[in-house]
């Protein structure tokens, strides 16, 4: 396709992106960066826990988000999209109250944030899928080249939210959304690292945001530690390197009985400082809170008293989260109170992020 085309496509797919409620749009190469080069060493080196759908592998056994072009080969282009799901209220490591547990912002919504943000997806790749058509119908009137007759008949898409065989943030990084931090998220000058990713894979070769003479976002954290030493479980073990073994939300679900017995209280206190790994970084603009109206007001259950919320009644639990993200999965009809194991996945996997 020609190339002033492809800008012209791209700069659509941004104004649906825009139009569908995104802040943040950009468009990478699937090729992606050189970060994934270590992704296999870091699942290698057992970084990655228990969480076994990242040590996915084809066939062959590569692993299938160590590159595009394994999954999806007939990917050419990831359009990335990005909503701030900050907001004005208090941060977690505002509070002091060891006997509450703090519900995170993300899981504030009264909808799951996949679904929000794969919808919005949707209507961005609905508007990509109509642009070839379009364009060879109009290309005459609005003198620009028509795209091929084969692009039409064979574009293909997929659009994913923390489901795709691949490493969103390196994606992010190279469609010009932020840098990567050492807190490992994704960060942007303007609206901070509090962003839901989606990304859209196409068949159509576009215009990268960034390339050789408009370079990635450049790396602002310097010589800052505060989020590796704001880290209460010491996860990120070096900068711009995450164990997950030592997170919270993994550590809790692989040991739930012992953080049963353990205090509730010394394990809020805990949760509380676990955010300032996102709230601490300095020299970001105070963000401007987003359009999504699910994540812009604080609700009344942001905080849980610990130890009612840990021995919840499914059904008391199941009325009091009704429609929101952290409902609970079906546990057993007999439960007479949550079984440990599966109470606390839910409700504390939602603390830290």
């Amino acid at each position: 396709m020609h190339s002033v085309q492809t800008s012209e496509i791209a700069a659509v797919v941004k104004q649906a992106a825009k139009d569908a409620g995104f802040d943040l749009a950009g468009i990478a190469p699937a090729t992606g960066g050189p970060e994934l080069e270590y992704f296999a060493e870091w699942i290698a080196d057992g970084r990655a826990g228990e969480m076994e759908y990242l040590k996915s592998r084809d066939e062959q056994g590569a692993l299938k988000r160590a590159s595009l072009s394994r999954v999806a080969p007939w990917a050419r282009s990831v359009v990335v999209c990005a909503i701030n799901y900050n907001t004005d209220h208090p941060y977690s490591t505002q509070t002091n109250d060891p006997n509450q547990g703090w519900i995170s912002r993300y899981a504030w919504s009264r909808e799951d944030y996949h679904d929000v943000v794969l919808r919005r997806l949707k209507q961005v790749e609905a508007a990509l899928r109509k642009i070839p058509t379009s364009r060879a119908e109009n290309a005459r009137e609005m003198g620009h080249p028509a795209v091929p007759t084969e692009l039409q008949a064979k574009l293909t898409t997929r659009c994913y939210v923390d489901t795709g065989p691949i490493v969103e943030r390196v994606f992010a990084k190279y469609a010009g959304v932020g840098w990567i931090g050492k807190n490992t998220c994704v960060i942007n000058q303007k609206k901070g690292s509090w962003l839901f990713l989606g990304v859209i894979l196409t068949s159509l070769e576009l215009a990268p945001d960034v390339s050789a003479s408009n370079p990635p976002a450049p790396d602002r954290c310097g010589t800052c530690t505060r989020c590796i030493q704001a880290c209460p479980t010491e996860a990120i073990i070096a900068p711009y390197q995450l164990d997950s073994n030592r997170c919270i939300p993994t550590s809790l679900s692989r040991n739930v009985e012992q953080s049963r017995k353990s205090s509730a209280p010394g394990w809020a206190a805990t949760f509380s400082v676990a955010m300032s790994a996102r709230t601490s970084a300095p020299g970001i603009a105070k963000p401007r809170y987003p359009r999504h109206a699910n994540s812009s007001r604080v609700p009344a259950w942001s905080t849980l008293p610990w130890h009612g919320s840990l021995k919840c009644r499914p059904k008391n639990f199941a009325r009091r989260f009704a429609d929101r993200p952290c409902a609970a999965p079906s546990a057993p009809a007999s439960a007479e109170t949550l079984p440990s194991p599966w109470v606390t996945p839910v409700i504390l996997n939602f603390f830290p992020c």
